[in-house]
């Protein structure tokens, strides 16, 4: 096992903005990275930092991770506390789907709209070195977001000279993905880059039952639905970046990069009623195919001034990015009942997501060790979304009809100015912070010229304390301000179309909703062995919710809506034992009470549960060179506005074997008993659902990682659990 000594700047937990340049400083330098500086550190003797641990925060490195390796990002996320990624590749935080993801400290618009799931599912995990989950972010950080933060750090190394990493897998079903990596270090030039290429595919069969009624004629039906769908896509990834040292105190970085997918899912489909009169004697088989297509690029440049004293610099950024996806639904229904033409439709959306961000951050050394952090962000998003659409009784007569054609546009602004302030007093560290939020949302019915205007002013305050109870424990306590705000589709308040049946529309008036988060943690270490237990409330206000009402004849809408609160109050607990010298155990486990007021205030005011998930492995080194390890991971039943999804269980099983420093090979087994699966319940007036979905995630992949120009950076140990604690 190595030992490693950690000294932490500024304080027994560190502190900064999250962005990739602001990770905590180097302990060794190389002919591009300059000497770090300590004002009061702490030694740790224990594993690798595959975790680190600051007072607003915590970071989890990926380049152990065997999923992180060769596989998707959702993977690698499903690996780390706090975190989970379902089936369907939606993101929560202890519960919250409400998360905002940052790229080294900034927005980027691939992970903004309705696509994020796919996008999560499909871009590799591999240019990310670690993931900062940030429950409880301080004023330095957007506040956007009820569940917290998920800042992605991007690989950035610096070696004295070029090294190279070169990877591929292949799985029994003929999914497969390749991906090469390098850098190289010229004077006091870094440059870095690689390309990856990844095919994978997965099925979706679900089932749903309703009972259905009608208030005003009074019919009533049960019906089903079976559907099978099996996606393919295709994903490449470019990415480069260079940071040059200037002169001894400045470093000027860029990067830019290119992401693209494309995605086909043929699906077929039986709706059946139990009647054969009325509105809801509905019988038809579907055919039909769901294609999307993304891409978009990014860059940015950061200039970084270092001064006199601990921790004292200058850091001005500027990024831009922009993502287009375009998504076609081609469909076939043949009617069986109610006896009429067959129907034909193909529905396109396009939508354009841009964000531009120019931030000035300046931190200072105080007295008493103390520490200032302030600065400016400003932000501007922009969004627009095309929808067209044609019907007829097949491909041939089909045409395009007023009532499918919709061009909205969303613009924000949001200009803020935040400060903090650490300060250490004896055992205490205390990090107040406030952050100034002015935005404005400028709306555009683009077909019929109405145009809206809001502005908002808010107020965002955090604090945090840290005390030192002695050199193996750590309390803390926390709070903060956050914000979620309605996205594009929330806000166009145009009725859109999916199929006869069903309908979607958002809102013009939805108020952003505001949390007020609290946190209190214990954290104890001892030699290889960590538990850290995390107590927790938010108290949301004005949450935005999709409602599902019915119109009348079998026809649902889904619209947007300010439903009231949400609260939930809860633990979780992170432990990391070293059983014997070779089998380790690593647990994350999180129960949490949950109540949200109710879609329908005629049932009941609100609606509350419990939910309890949590994921774990069992790491055993057989040898120096062969590694095994279990991961286990689980998701209990959670209440909805209007009724709860229900939870699953499934298994992931790896080896890993190392020939040499350069060479090594991983096979893993993904849900060998097939049990990743969903379902759900849901109930409103005049419709009583139940869905169960099941995914087609079990697979069997071999994989290899080749290091050119030095060891494998991969170790002997890779971990579904997102690594070790130091």
């Amino acid at each position: 096992m190595a030992v490693t000594a950690l000294t932490f700047a500024a304080s027994a937990y560190g502190q900064t903005t999250g962005d990739a340049q602001s990770s905590p400083p180097p302990q060794t330098t190389t002919a591009s990275d300059k000497p770090a500086t300590v004002v009061q550190s702490l030694t740790v003797t224990g594993k690798t930092p595959d975790e680190r641990r600051y007072i607003d925060r915590r970071s989890y490195s990926l380049t152990r991770d065997i999923q992180a390796t060769n596989g998707s990002l959702a993977d690698a996320l499903r690996n780390i506390p706090s975190v989970d990624v379902d089936p369907r590749g939606n993101l929560s935080v202890r519960g919250s789907g409400n998360v905002t993801i940052l790229v080294d400290g900034q927005p980027s618009a691939l992970f903004q709209g309705q696509n994020l799931a796919d996008v999560l599912r499909e871009l590799p995990a591999d240019q990310f070195e670690r993931v900062e989950v940030i429950t409880n972010p301080s004023a330095a950080y957007k506040p956007d977001g009820t569940g917290g933060i998920i800042n992605l750090i991007s690989k950035k190394s610096h070696h004295a000279k070029p090294t190279g990493t070169v990877k591929a897998s292949v799985d029994v079903g003929g999914r497969y993905n390749a991906a090469v990596d390098g850098n190289a270090t010229l004077g006091e030039l870094t440059l870095s880059g690689g390309a990856g290429y990844r095919y994978d595919f997965n099925s979706i069969d679900a089932v749903t039952a309703q009972q259905l009624s009608d208030p005003v004629s009074g019919d009533s039906a049960r019906t089903s639905s079976v559907s099978h769908a099996r996606q393919e896509f295709t994903t490449l990834d470019l990415h480069t970046a260079a940071d040059d040292d200037l002169d001894a105190n400045t470093r000027l970085s860029a990067n830019a990069g290119y992401f693209s997918f494309d995605a086909d899912q043929p699906v077929t489909s039986l709706y059946r009623s139990s009647t054969t009169t009325g509105a809801f004697a509905q019988d038809y088989a579907s055919t039909g195919d769901i294609g999307s297509h993304g891409s978009g690029g990014f860059g940015g440049v950061t200039w970084r001034r270092q001064f006199a004293g601990d921790d004292h610099n200058l850091v001005v950024s500027f990024s831009y990015n922009d993502f287009t996806t375009v998504n076609i639904n081609r469909e076939a229904l043949s009617y069986s009942l109610p006896v009429q033409p067959d129907l034909f439709q193909n529905l396109a959306v396009t939508r354009i997501s841009s964000t531009a961000e120019l931030k000035a951050e300046y931190k200072s050394p105080m007295p008493a060790q103390g520490r200032l952090d302030a600065g400016y962000d400003l932000e501007f998003d922009g969004n627009t979304e095309d929808r067209d659409g044609l019907v007829g009784t097949d491909p041939a007569d089909a045409t395009g009809l007023p009532s499918l054609s919709d061009r909205f546009r969303a613009d924000q602004t949001i200009s803020a100015l935040f400060v903090t302030y650490q300060q250490p007093v004896g055992r205490v560290d205390i990090l107040p912070g406030l952050r100034l939020e002015a935005a404005t949302l400028d709306t555009d019915r683009l077909l019929i010229g109405a145009k809206t205007t809001q502005t908002y002013l808010e107020a965002y305050p955090t604090l945090h304390l840290g005390y030192k109870w002695n050199d193996k424990t750590q309390l803390t306590l926390s709070y903060s301000r956050r914000v979620q705000r309605p996205n594009l589709e929330q806000l166009d308040p145009f009725r859109v179309y999916s199929t006869p049946l069903s309908y979607s529309q958002g809102d013009l008036a939805l108020k952003p909703s505001i949390t007020d988060s609290y946190e209190a943690g214990y954290e104890f270490s001892e030699k290889s062995n960590d538990y850290l237990l995390t107590l927790y409330y938010r108290d949301q206000h004005d949450m935005v919710t999709t409602v599902t009402e019915t119109l009348g004849d079998g026809v649902f809408l889904e619209s947007a809506a300010n439903i009231g609160e949400n609260r939930s109050a809860g633990g979780e607990a992170v432990i990391s034992q070293q059983i014997t010298k070779t089998l380790a155990l690593k647990l994350t486990a999180d129960a949490f009470w949950n109540q949200l007021s109710d879609a329908d205030p005629s049932l009941a005011a609100y609606r509350s549960g419990v939910v309890v998930k949590g994921h774990g492995s069992l790491n055993w080194d057989i040898t120096p060179n062969d590694f095994v390890q279990i991961g286990a991971y689980a998701n209990g039943r959670q209440v909805t506005a209007q009724g709860a999804t229900n939870g699953y269980i499934y298994l992931n099983l790896g080896y890993r074997h190392k020939f040499s420093d350069r060479l090594a090979v991983e096979l893993l087994v993904l849900d060998p008993a097939n049990s990743f699966r969903t379902s759900s319940v849901l109930t409103a007036p005049g419709v009583s659902q139940t869905s169960k979905v099941s995914f087609g995630y079990q697979t069997i992949s071999l994989g290899f990682t080749y290091a050119l120009g030095g060891p494998a950076k991969s170790g002997k140990d890779f971990d579904f659990n997102g690594g070790s604690h130091h």
